[in-house]
């Protein structure tokens, strides 16, 4: 969303030449597997991807899952419980890499929409975590107090998406990514999802915090990973935990921390 790229665009990388990084490590550990980047990208495609990182749509389950979810990210939209709990336990027979509950749907709701407006309590999580047997992420978090109740209700990631906050004029997500990091102290990974332009904003958003980066659809994969290398060579991280606050120009920020 616009605002989302506003806020990155205020971001500024500090290049830095005085260095001796040539070939910067762009490897990622996800899921229990190896990444060339730390990028998932929304649609299959991608060769060097060790299991297909892809969200899948599951409208069927508990019926149908077959082979289709087995080792991918599977995406199960919000509904009642009646409905999700067996859903997750079809799904732990399938195996799945993860199974990513989606809220972002919620914004959808009367009065802007029809979307039934089905948000989860942390027992309601808790019980599906237990159901699922795999990690368990939430997209469509949008505030540091969603995500610490993510991480009690025992999930493994949660994906920050500002569009769930877009008809009330929600925070950016590079705005509240630092805080949300801040509040889950490690025992949540923090991914975002949202627009990429480039592979200079994946940059932006792993200075700012987030583990990877689950872009709407748009540029090509390669390209991302490309102008991510770019940008790490440019600021002189060697790897990806070198990317963090000190390459961006953010001076007021640094003092309000």
């Amino acid at each position: 969303m616009d605002r989302d790229l506003h806020a990155l665009d205020a971001h500024a990388l500090l290049p830095r030449l005085l260095h001796g990084v040539d070939a910067p490590d762009l490897v990622a550990r996800l899921l229990d597997a190896t990444l060339p980047a730390p990028l998932i990208p929304a649609a299959d495609g991608w060769d060097e991807a060790p299991w297909p990182l892809v969200r899948v749509d599951v409208r069927h389950l508990p019926e149908s899952a077959g082979e289709e979810a087995a080792a991918r990210i599977v995406r199960v939209p919000v509904d009642r419980m009646a409905v999700l709990v067996p859903t997750m336990r079809r799904l732990s027979e399938v195996g799945p890499a993860a199974v990513l509950l989606d809220l972002t749907p919620l914004a959808d709701a009367e009065p802007f929409g029809t979307v039934p407006w089905r948000p989860r309590r942390r027992e309601e999580l808790a019980e599906l975590r237990g159901a699922v047997g795999c990690p368990l992420w939430i997209d469509g978090i949008a505030s540091p107090a969603d995500a610490e109740v993510a991480g009690e209700a025992g999930a493994e990631a949660i994906v920050l998406r500002s569009a769930v906050g877009r008809r009330v004029g929600g925070v950016s997500t590079p705005e509240l990514l630092p805080e949300t990091v801040d509040a889950v102290a490690g025992t949540v990974a923090v991914h975002v999802g949202g627009p990429v332009r480039s592979g200079v904003d994946l940059f932006r958003y792993l200075a700012l915090g987030a583990e990877a980066i689950l872009p709407d659809p748009g540029p090509e994969p390669r390209r991302l990973t490309a102008e991510l290398r770019y940008a790490m060579r440019l600021t002189g991280c060697a790897t990806l935990s070198d990317v963090g606050y000190e390459a961006l120009f953010a001076p007021l920020w640094e003092e309000d921390r």
